[in-house]
């Protein structure tokens, strides 16, 4: 991993791009990261630095749920 991040998590609709995508950042380190996700508008990121300091792309105030697909199946 790069020096740095202790984590970084991805909210997207997949869960399985999510997986891949929060491995993919987070080798990549954070100020890539940032920059790739800034050019995808349906990737939201999670990253704590290694001062434990949490940060939201894009702003926290934007982060939104992910639509439950198990609920829509009743």
């Amino acid at each position: 991993p790069a020096r740095g991040v202790m984590s970084i998590s991805v909210l997207m609709q997949d869960p399985t791009l999510a997986d891949a995508w929060s491995t993919a950042l987070f080798v990549m380190g954070q100020e890539k990261a940032i920059k790739l996700v800034q050019s995808k508008p349906e990737m939201q990121m999670i990253i704590v630095n290694d001062r434990g300091e949490v940060t939201t792309y894009p702003a926290a105030s934007k982060l939104t749920r992910c639509n439950d697909q198990r609920s829509n199946s009743k």
